[in-house]
């Protein structure tokens, strides 16, 4: 059982800083203009072949300018998704739909929500937090953090900053997943977990590193880890189930709140 697709709100991310960018007022007019001058380009020289005597249908006409048009607006999204750093956010989305799918392989006994949103901050400073994914099941709860990155990373080094900061975001999202199941399964065991992907990810001899509290994987290890995580069956069905209940009833006050939680 799943709640929402993961990644949903990561690419509302990529989209918002893209749209940030196109609204400029400097980016639209020179796509208004770059479009009407290609445009008139091709009935120039349409009308120039026209002339010539040679004939052009009026269906190969209206492809022409189509895909003009189609091919400025694909350049021009392209541009606002790379100057607004959407394309960072579109990766980091993607990796959380990889995430969500492995977590699918948890097994029957298992539930699973992604992108649960929390309030953070204070007065002016509230804002949106979500927690990627939370898997509820057997061997307790799993609070996972998906994390992408171009750069070459050894997983088992906790002292790299991007490193620190995955651990460190993890655990504030652990943190308030507690609070959360605080009443209603107290006696829950909550593991923060940080899932890796890149190209250039280090493999190393252990699957899973630990980083304290935080276990840490690549994505590319699931079989392994996955494994791991699925059997080790030390929580009652009872307890898991209540932590399933609170979740949901969460989401549908987050809902019922007209906070934006797909």
């Amino acid at each position: 059982m799943t709640s929402k697709r993961a990644g949903a709100s990561t690419n509302r991310q990529a989209r918002s800083r893209t749209w940030a960018v196109l609204k400029r007022p400097r980016i639209a007019l020179i796509s208004i203009a770059a479009t009407v001058l290609l445009v008139l380009l091709e009935l120039g020289i349409l009308i120039g072949t026209k002339a010539a005597g040679l004939h052009v249908s009026s269906q190969v006409t209206a492809f022409v300018l189509g895909a003009t048009v189609a091919s400025v607006l694909w350049a021009l999204w392209t541009v606002g998704l790379t100057m607004g750093g959407g394309s960072t956010w579109a990766a980091g989305a993607a990796m959380e739909e990889l995430t969500g799918q492995l977590l699918e392989h948890l097994g029957r006994d298992w539930v699973v929500f992604h992108n649960v949103p929390f309030l953070d901050g204070t007065g002016r400073q509230t804002h949106t937090v979500d927690v990627d994914h939370i898997a509820v099941g057997p061997s307790g709860v799993l609070v996972v953090e998906t994390k992408y990155t171009f750069n070459a990373l050894d997983i088992s080094l906790a002292t790299q900053f991007q490193q620190r900061r995955a651990i460190r975001q993890v655990r504030d999202n652990a943190g308030r997943v507690t609070a959360l199941l605080r009443r209603a399964a107290p006696d829950l065991r909550i593991t923060p977990v940080v899932v890796w992907w890149g190209p250039n990810l280090k493999r190393t001899a252990e699957v899973i590193r630990q980083a304290g509290d935080v276990l840490v994987v690549r994505g590319v290890d699931s079989r392994e880890w996955l494994t791991s995580m699925a059997f080790r069956a030390t929580e009652t069905v009872e307890s898991s189930q209540r932590a399933v209940v609170r979740i949901e009833g969460y989401l549908n006050e987050q809902i019922g709140d007209g906070h934006q939680t797909s």
